[in-house]
């Protein structure tokens, strides 16, 4: 873990600060994930900065996602807002360890997504409405000379279905599962480039008490209500996390009717969601929990408290079970 190497993070520290014109005795590292996350703050200004990790992150990839955030910050408040570098542009190289990483500034929000004491239908409903607005946005986007991949582009999903041996039924499974989906129309009104990682760790309060979206580092092309069925997804264990997932059963129709529907009714407010995309629901629920096995997968030994939620997935999708027993046609 990088957060135990003091040396890497302070000169990580060092190069992170005259690249955004910060003074470097506020920045302090948060977290780590996919990527390295540093706070900076002082008596007036709080920031983000983002620090490509060790996976593999092209320029082009990182370049595309600033240029949708900031046709985002153009249209509107539902991102947060992206803070140029020292030299006015969005995005910094950082050489460290003969390694070119990439940093990336944002706003800070004021407050982080409510838990469980704000997690009702008027919630959803909040949600669904700025993911409406997000949509709309999207539908208005011409990209630039780089472009984000589309969704049966993604590099997760080609690792699942290239395993072979004992788990050779999940790639299958999957396979089919594509096959099914690419099928689908995507018709221009309804596709686009969407946040493809809607959960409460990517979203949180602006100071006028509006839901504004962070962390596009998975955004890529693909219907708008794939975003629908991967908020859904995640809130079966948010806030609780792994006992919330643990405790889940395609059989508790109940939460899945309330979200969705709740959801659906802010929605409508900026969008109309397209009834064959609703009708695949179902499918595209089966391929959130695909890619989410795949990158418990990838981690081999070190999954440690998410072992169990791995074989609970991997059993699930052997036996081709729906995450949620809902015709989701009719909302």
């Amino acid at each position: 873990m990088m957060a135990e190497n003091t040396t890497f993070t302070e000169e990580l520290i060092a190069l992170l600060a005259p690249a955004f014109g910060l003074d470097r005795n506020g920045i302090s590292f948060l977290t780590e994930g996919e990527n390295l996350i540093f706070l900076y703050q002082n008596d007036s200004d709080r920031r983000i900065l983002r620090v490509s990790g060790n996976h593999d992150r092209r320029r082009a990839d990182i370049e595309a996602e600033m240029d949708f955030m900031l046709w985002l910050n153009h249209c509107g408040d539902v991102a947060v807002r992206v803070l140029p570098t020292s030299e006015g542009s969005c995005l910094a190289e950082l050489p460290l360890e003969g390694k070119t990483r990439y940093a990336i500034c944002y706003e800070m929000l004021e407050r982080p997504f409510p838990g469980k004491q704000a997690w009702d239908s008027k919630m959803f409903t909040r949600l669904g409405e700025r993911c409406g607005q997000l949509h709309q946005a999207s539908l208005q986007y011409k990209p630039g000379t780089t472009q984000r991949y589309q969704w049966h582009e993604n590099p997760d999903l080609h690792y699942i279905m290239s395993l072979d041996g004992k788990y050779r039924l999940v790639a299958e499974r999957t396979q089919t599962l594509v096959e099914r989906l690419r099928a689908l129309p995507a018709d221009r009104s309804k596709f686009g480039l969407i946040h493809a990682d809607l959960h409460c760790g990517n979203m949180g309060w602006d100071r006028q008490g509006q839901i504004r979206f962070y962390d596009f580092d998975d955004c890529h092309y693909g219907w708008f209500m794939q975003d629908l069925a991967v908020a859904l997804f995640f809130s079966y264990w948010e806030p609780d996390m792994l006992g919330g997932i643990m405790n889940h059963s395609s059989g508790d129709t109940n939460h899945a009717a309330d979200f969705a529907g709740s959801f659906l009714a802010g929605y409508r407010r900026h969008a109309s969601p397209d009834s064959v995309q609703l009708s695949a629901l179902g499918d595209l629920l089966k391929l959130q929990r695909c890619l989410l096995w795949g990158v418990l997968h990838a981690d081999g030994e070190n999954r440690g408290e998410w072992e169990q939620v791995y074989q609970k997935w991997q059993k699930e999708i052997e036996a081709d079970l729906p995450f949620v027993e809902l015709d989701f046609s009719g909302f």
